[in-house]
């Protein structure tokens, strides 16, 4: 299972129109929602499901929460999450994407399941057997931005306990020669110390960089001592 990382934008209302469209080769079939920070939002919401939904009604109850912020409003208030199987994994109910989609955003730090007024508001939907899609506005019910601090790889480390849960195929090989994914204990370190990432993370960054400018070995020490030194 493999959360990308997520795009922002502006236009809440022509984020949906796409998804809920035909696609770029009317690849869309069935477009639905399947979870919602609220329940009741699916069945009187979703246009696939009420007669009187409206994708520009859905887009304005997701931005309401703008209107509360206590400071000035994120040029990029759209946070946009597709979520996909691997190729090798069985379809998913939409009850289990539902539970997906309410674990990845308390993941994120956009609807934490234990601070109600930390949450904001947001909606999955599917269009796919393969994947969804997860659409947020940033703005919370208190009045504030979310705080979205390591929020990919939050996502990522509780994607690995859905796998396990869900009986899909573990992303991390079993030999442990796979990347791993940085904890949140380590995430959590970085933060105190100031720092934008994991060390880990940053040594990983600073290897590849170093090999994808080195043309043998002697000279890979040497990228590695001008990048990391100066």
């Amino acid at each position: 299972m493999i959360p990308k990382a997520a795009d922002k934008g502006a236009r809440t209302v022509g984020l949906l129109y796409y998804l809920w469209g035909p696609g770029k080769a009317n690849e869309h079939t069935d477009p639905h929602m399947i979870a919602a920070w609220d329940d009741g939002i699916v069945e009187k919401h979703d246009p696939a499901r009420s007669p009187d939904a409206t994708l520009p009604a859905l887009g304005r109850l997701l931005d309401s929460p703008l209107e509360w912020l206590e400071g000035r409003r994120p040029k990029q208030h759209v946070y946009h999450v597709p979520v996909s199987l691997g190729k090798q994994d069985r379809n998913l109910t939409d009850a289990e994407w539902n539970m997906v989609a309410r674990e990845i955003m308390d993941a994120a730090g956009i609807a934490p399941k234990n601070a109600p007024l930390q949450q904001c508001r947001w909606i999955a939907m599917r269009h796919a057997d393969n994947h969804i899609h997860i659409v947020a506005t940033l703005a919370t019910t208190e009045g504030r931005v979310p705080d979205l601090w390591g929020d990919w790889t939050k996502m990522q480390e509780r994607a690995r306990e859905l796998e396990k849960q869900l009986g899909l195929r573990q992303l991390a090989s079993g030999d442990k020669t796979a990347k791993r994914w940085p904890k949140t204990a380590e995430l959590e370190k970085a933060r105190r110390h100031g720092r934008a990432e994991a060390p880990r993370v940053t040594l990983q960054r600073q290897v590849r960089d170093a090999a994808a400018g080195a043309v043998d070995e002697p000279d890979f020490s040497v990228v590695w001592r001008v990048q990391v030194c100066g």
